[in-house]
C-alpha cells in the first residue's frame, strides 16, 4: 500500500470564497520540513525508517454533507522532482499520532482534475492538474467526506514516503510545499492549534484562508 519533533505555531490568516455549486471553500498552504513532526499512516510506506513527516489541521463544518479535500505539491524544479509526495488523511473527534488509525478518509495519489484547487494558488505554480505521485504536480483528493455539523475534524497532510526517502527523477519528495482546499456545503472553520493530547504536535505551517490509492514499493 502506497503511500515530527519540534513544536512551531502556526500563523493563520482565514477567509472564504465562493465555490460553484459549493457553499464555502476554504485554503491553506504549509510545507512539511526536517522540523515537522512525524508518525505513521498505516497506508503509507513501510520501507527504511517507516514513518513519516506531518502537519495537522484541525477544522469544524456547520453542515453536514459531502465535502471535497484536494491538497497538491507543484514540482518547480523539474529533475530531481522538489514536490511533495502528497498523502491526507481526515480524522473524526481526535487524532492521536502514536496510534493514528487510517481515519475516517484518505488518499495517496490521485491523477485527473482538481476541482477545488488552485484556488487562490495560481501564482504559487498550482494547476487544476494532478499527476499522482510523480510528475509536474502530485496531488492527492477525497472526493466525498461526509463530514457532520459540530464535529472536530482533524486533516493530516502528510507524505506516502519515508523520512529517509530521497526521489530520483520526477518522483515526489517526504518534505516540500503543499496547498490544501476544503469545499462543500457548509461554512468551514479552521481552528488553532489542537491540543498536544489530542492532535499531537503541528507542524510549522503558515495557513492561508478559511483529499487513497494503492501501488507496492
Amino acid at each position: 500500500m502506497r503511500r515530527k519533533s519540534a513544536f512551531l505555531g502556526a500563523m493563520l490568516a482565514v477567509f472564504a470564497v465562493a465555490a460553484p455549486a459549493l457553499a464555502a471553500t476554504v485554503y491553506y498552504n504549509g510545507a512539511l520540513t526536517t522540523q515537522s513532526p512525524t508518525f505513521h499512516h498505516p497506508n503509507a510506506s513501510t520501507v527504511g525508517t517507516a514513518v513519516q513527516y506531518y502537519s495537522v489541521q484541525q477544522f469544524t463544518v456547520d453542515t453536514t454533507g459531502a465535502y471535497v479535500v484536494e491538497s497538491a505539491s507543484p514540482n518547480t524544479t523539474g529533475t530531481p522532482s522538489n514536490a511533495l509526495d502528497t498523502f491526507v488523511a481526515l480524522y473524526a473527534n481526535t487524532f492521536n499520532p502514536a496510534s493514528p488509525g487510517a481515519g475516517q478518509n484518505f488518499n495517496d495519489d490521485f491523477t485527473g482534475t482538481l476541482t477545488v484547487l488552485p484556488g487562490p494558488y495560481l501564482a504559487n505554480g498550482v494547476t487544476t492538474v494532478a499527476t499522482g505521485f510523480s510528475g509536474t504536480q502530485p496531488s492527492s483528493r477525497i472526493p466525498t467526506a461526509n463530514l457532520v455539523a459540530g464535529t472536530t475534524y482533524f486533516l493530516v497532510n502528510t507524505s506516502f514516503r519515508s523520512t529517509d526517502f530521497v526521489g530520483t527523477g520526477t518522483t515526489a519528495q517526504p518534505l516540500g510545499n503543499f496547498y490544501t482546499g476544503i469545499s462543500g456545503p457548509g461554512n468551514i472553520t479552521l481552528q488553532g492549534v489542537p491540543e498536544p493530547a489530542t492532535a499531537g504536535m503541528l507542524a510549522g505551517v503558515t495557513l492561508l484562508l478559511a483529499a487513497r490509492r494503492r501501488r507496492s514499493v
